[in-house]
């Protein structure tokens, strides 16, 4: 059972989230929160596996919840939910250490799936925000450096030289969002043959997950 904790403002989309993940019989929704120092006082007391945070809401905003549940309770996930696609808000949650972004016209079914994404380790994005932090990263190259570790190497063959024809093409899936159940089938491998090859290439890379991954993938045109 997946424990949530909803954090939002607004009490109509409280109950309206909660509408929906109730459908869910994997998750439960220990709790709800209007602003971030409430949903920190909820993670204190029911130890959730992921909070859902919106951005906007007075007393304290969720960028500085999630940095108050990140340096107290990192183990717990958090998905900034929003309805704004804002490069600085979401530069400031990746660097306090969100695992997911995403936007509140998502469905039901693409809400659900980002929880259980995030609880199996595999970030995740909205593609219309990340196309904004390929845009960032491409317009300004010292912000780049905030997110995305630099390899001490100047060209995208030399960078191929690290990884295996393999290695290559689960960073191709991986920038086209697809998780490791779904990149085992195409590629007729085992999902632990898959996290393993994964691992291997965060390592080669200097990279800490699969957000930093595809965007440094792209970057380094090791990518079509």
């Amino acid at each position: 059972m997946i424990k949530v904790v909803i954090t939002d403002d607004s009490k109509l989309l409280r109950d309206s989230l909660m509408g929906i993940l109730n459908q869910n019989n994997n998750i439960e929704i220990v709790a709800v929160a209007g602003n971030g120092l409430e949903a920190l006082e909820a993670c204190r007391m029911y130890s959730p596996d992921v909070v859902l945070m919106d951005i906007r809401m007075p007393e304290c905003d969720g960028i500085q919840g999630t940095k108050m549940i990140k340096s107290e309770l990192p183990s717990i996930k958090i998905i900034i939910l929003t309805t704004f696609e804002d490069k600085e808000y979401l530069q400031s949650a990746l660097s306090y250490g969100a695992e997911g972004y995403i936007l509140k016209d998502l469905s039901p079914n693409e809400i659900t799936l980002a929880i259980e994404s995030v609880v199996n380790d595999m970030p995740i994005m909205h593609h219309r925000v990340f196309d904004e932090v390929l845009k960032e990263f491409a317009l300004n190259d010292s912000k780049k450096k905030k997110v995305i570790p630099q390899v001490d190497l100047e060209k995208s063959d030399e960078l191929r030289k690290l990884l295996s024809d393999k290695e290559i093409q689960i960073i191709q899936h991986i920038v086209e969002g697809k998780g490791n159940k779904k990149i085992a089938t195409e590629l007729k491998l085992s999902e632990g043959r898959v996290r393993n090859i994964i691992t291997e290439i965060f390592n080669k890379l200097k990279v800490k997950d699969r957000t930093q991954l595809a965007v440094f993938a792209v970057k380094n045109n090791l990518v079509e």
